[in-house]
Formats: structure tokens, sequence, C-alpha cells
């Protein structure tokens, strides 16, 4: 196996300002609450989850919690119009949505416990024209606030207007005096700030007053039954391909988003496992020419990380074209929280 030599960030920043795709291991770096298997493992552990959940997870072969209260949502609202008088469905749901409510209530750090680390984060962000968040947490939205509210010359924009998402997206890179660039941010796996009404529409969750933590409005607004979470928590690849297709939103930044023509990408905290391969093939039909992988270099194993990343791309480009597969220290400095 060959060997991998690992760079600094700021050696390679300036080839790689296009697109940065964050994985969890960024959230990780800042709380390790969050290097969890999965939502689901957590809610068992936790004893969140009763049998007759469990039974759902397990006869629809997922993980997914949002893929669960979605089809028990539609099937009481079925039930509903066709007059058939039942109250064992809403009941289901109601203990289903619970059970994801104290899981990330336990989970999910607070704003202030995540305030420290914001500016470097938002500095490191400034970098890119496009930010892509594999994460359901919101560190990147807190970050991108911060920096909104900083720096007048840089505005991030998640492309959600009046809380509806501007399917004319590309139109909102352009920027208007005072701002010189605008940064926009996507999350094609969904995110604890975007929710499903009943109509399946998509929506952005705001707070209603600036005392307001946003993590409490949320969970707020998932218990009142007015909206479901949008996040597709876990799953194979191609069971979190068929919950992106359901949903306009994730479908758009699936579908166009990340195939849009780029010539670099960087990769912060992204595992690049098998059950990401949509994403990763998705982010390869884009073009890209160079693609920087951060490396946590505190693992004696980073050397067969390298190897497997490098393997899965130029295994998936079959030859067709040159990608230059870069490899920088994730601790570096000017990268991320460091």
């Amino acid at each position: 196996m060959a060997l991998f030599k690992l760079v600094t960030w700021k050696e390679i920043q300036d080839n790689f300002a296009d697109c940065l795709l964050l994985g969890n291991g960024a959230s990780i770096a800042i709380d390790r609450k969050f290097a969890y298997h999965s939502l689901l493992d957590e809610a068992r552990a936790s004893k969140y989850v009763t049998h007759e959940i469990d039974q759902l997870f397990q006869h629809f072969q997922t993980q997914d919690f949002e893929h669960i209260l979605r089809m028990v949502w539609n099937t009481y609202h079925v039930n509903q119009a066709l007059g058939i008088n039942e109250k064992r469905t809403l009941q289901v749901y109601s203990q289903t949505r619970e059970a994801l409510i104290k899981v990330v209530q336990r989970i999910h750090v607070s704003y202030d416990e995540t305030q420290p680390y914001l500016p470097k984060i938002s500095q490191y962000l400034k970098h890119f024209n496009t930010i892509i968040s594999l994460n359901y947490d919101l560190i990147v939205y807190w970050a991108f606030l911060l920096a909104n509210k900083s720096d007048q010359s840089v505005r991030f924009k998640d492309c959600f207007l009046s809380g509806e998402f501007d399917y004319e997206w590309k139109r909102l890179r352009e920027s208007i005096a005072p701002v010189n660039r605008s940064i926009l941010v996507f999350y094609p796996h969904g995110n604890l700030v975007l929710a499903t009404g009943l109509l399946g529409g998509t929506i952005k969750i705001a707070r209603q007053d600036v005392n307001e933590y946003l993590i409490d409005r949320i969970l707020a607004q998932w218990k009142s039954g007015k909206v479901n979470p949008l996040f597709v928590s876990e799953g194979e690849s191609s069971q979190k391909v068929e919950a992106i297709l359901r949903n306009s939103y994730l479908s758009t930044v699936y579908n166009s988003v990340l195939c849009e023509n780029k010539d670099s990408i960087a990769i912060y905290g992204w595992s690049v496992s098998d059950n990401d391969d949509h994403i990763l093939k998705a982010l390869l039909a884009s073009g890209v020419r160079r693609i920087a992988v951060s490396v946590y270099a505190a693992n004696e194993n980073w050397q067969y990380y390298c190897h497997h990343v490098d393997q899965k791309i130029q295994n998936l480009v079959k030859g067709q074209r040159q990608i230059e597969v870069v490899f920088y220290d994730s601790a570096s400095e000017g990268c991320w929280n460091s």
C-alpha cells in the first residue's frame, strides 16, 4: 500500500474554495456527544422506544425516525379523512415523536456550549462558495448566523426566504452592496431546523423571540404535531436516496446542488462510508478535479483511511478523468475549530 502525505490546511487552502462538505466528525470535534452510532440505538438504550414502535422500525427495515413518523402521520390523517374512528395510530405517532424529542435533547449540545467555537468555525466557512452539511445538528447554522451578524461583507444564505425554500436558488449567489460575497448552505440529509407540514412542503423553523433558544423552539414545534422533522438519520445508501427523493427540498439539493459544476471540493469530518455512496457519486458528477480530505492524524490507522478514500474515488470515476486527491490534518491551523 502506497504511503500518503499529510499536509496542513494553510498549504492547500488557496486551491480549495469552491465547496466544503461537512460530516459528523465536524460535530464530534465540538462535543463527543455526537459520536453516536444511530439515533435509534440511543433511543433504545435509553428506553425511549416502546416494543410497538420498535416493531415498526423492524417491519419497515429502517432506522430513520423521519420515515416512520411520516408514515404514521399520513396513516392517521387518511383514517380521519375516511371517517375511521381509531386512536391507536395517533398514540403511536405521539410516542415515536416523543422518543425522538428525548434523544435529541439528550444528544444535542446547547448554544452556550458551542458558542466558544463559533468564531473560528465561521472564519473557516467563509473560505468557501458553497457549504454542504450532512449533519442534522445546529452548529453550522449557529456559525453562519454569527458570521452574518459580525461581517456585513459576506452573507451566508440557506436559500429559505420567509421560511420557504427558493427553488431558483442559483440567483441567490448574486450579492448586493455592502455584501461582496454570498455563500450558499445546503443540507442534503435535512437538518433539525427544517421540517415538513401535512402536505409535505418543507419549511424552516425560526425563533419567535430573540431570547428564545432555537433548539427549544424546534422541539416545541415537533411536540405540537403541526410539523414533522426533516432529516434522514440513518440507513443504507439506497434507503437514504429513497428518503431524499420523497422530499422536494432534499431531491433538489441531491439532483442539482451536489452535481453543480465544481472545480474543487474540500471534505471535513466525513468518513466516506458506503452508506453515503450516493453523496460521493453526486459530487463526482459535478466534474470536480481536486478533492481535499481531512484526516484525524491522532488515529494510528489514518493511512488506511487515506487508502480507502483514494481507492473509492478512483474506482467511481473509472479512469474517465484524473482527480487529484490530497489529505490534510484536521487539527491544522485555520481548519474548522482549530
